[in-house]
């Protein structure tokens, strides 16, 4: 019962949060955007989207002149209705290409999360067990050197490397021919090819960070009385390790959860942009550099949309796993 108040408690959080980072993305892409667009509007669309017509027209530049709280409680209202207005950049309505966007946008994010997981989970328990072994050292010292290297520079070495070695593709996230004649397994081995090396260049940054959580945590845990006397009693270490270890170890590598998905999404921007992936960041450039309010604001909310969504399960997994922090909030 208590962490369904918390986890309830959380969500109203989030949603007055999301509220009022959509109000200030609102009134920043409205001085950044000169939105007066309604002869361009009425020259570039198609007689089949007229509807998302009036709706853009309705929001944008019929209040132009109106409160800024109207402006916004105006743009609210279509959002939650599901009408995100008319695109000029693309000539389609919003939420289809905002829809294109996350799909990608996710893919690479979700493919780089588990990655950075899959990599640094193993090494950070391999290098914790044997602190004092020469690969484990190696280890150390790569890990420091991921956390020093700034994310742009790794990008521009795996450009570099794949233009010059021929064997990831630079551009894009699945091949078209493959999608339009492959079969079923050869668009997903397309998809893979793609993703692999701007997925392990967004990953990056987490595997090195969760890599030094998890070894000093371990190491710490290593120390402690409970583990020398589990030792003494004969417990196999294997057991100790991941039965009483491991198990303190996720209080931290939770906390650091929402701060990774953050990372990702931030950093994904950056990656999309030199390698060509339709996602939320090239979308939101594009966008802005079009002045094509309705997709600016579209794709920065549900840029906040999934950052909000990736904390609030990181606080959740949190609470569930340490029953102190949802005591804490009743207090």
């Amino acid at each position: 019962m208590i962490l369904l108040k918390f986890i309830f408690r959380r969500i109203c959080f989030s949603v007055f949060t999301l509220l009022v980072i959509s109000f200030l993305m609102f009134f920043i892409t409205s001085h950044v955007s000169n939105f007066m667009m309604g002869d361009m509007l009425e020259r570039y669309v198609s007689p089949a989207d007229r509807d998302y017509v009036a709706h853009t027209v309705e929001i944008y530049i019929t209040h132009e002149e109106s409160n800024w709280l109207i402006r916004y409680g105006v743009w609210l209202t279509h959002v939650l209705r599901g009408k995100w207005g008319y695109s000029i950049l693309f000539k389609m309505p919003v939420w289809d290409v905002l829809l294109r966007s996350i799909e990608n946008t996710l893919l690479l994010t979700t493919f780089a999360f588990v990655l950075s997981w899959v990599i640094s989970l193993p090494l950070g328990i391999y290098t914790a067990i044997n602190n004092r072994k020469i690969k484990s050292q190696i280890a150390t010292t790569l890990g420091f050197v991921g956390l020093s290297i700034p994310e742009f520079f790794l990008a521009l070495l795996g450009i570099y490397f794949a233009y010059h070695s021929g064997i990831f593709p630079i551009g894009g996230i699945v091949n078209a021919e493959v999608v339009l004649n492959g079969k079923w397994y050869m668009i997903l081995l397309s998809y893979f090819h793609h993703l692999i090396l701007p997925g392990f260049l967004l990953a990056s940054l987490s595997i090195a960070k969760n890599f030094k959580i998890i070894k000093g945590e371990l190491q710490e845990e290593f120390k402690k009385d409970y583990t020398e006397f589990a030792i003494s009693k004969g417990l196999p270490k294997k057991y100790i390790l991941f039965h009483h270890n491991f198990r303190n170890v996720l209080n931290p590598l939770c906390t650091n959860l929402g701060f990774q998905f953050a990372t990702l999404l931030t950093g994904s921007l950056f990656i999309e942009f030199l390698f060509s992936i339709n996602g939320i960041g090239t979308l939101t450039i594009r966008s802005i550099n079009f002045q094509d309010q309705p997709v600016a604001m579209a794709s920065l909310f549900a840029s906040a949309v999934l950052l909000i969504i990736g904390n609030l399960v990181a606080d959740i997994l949190l609470a569930y796993i340490d029953p102190r922090i949802r005591f804490q909030m009743f207090k």
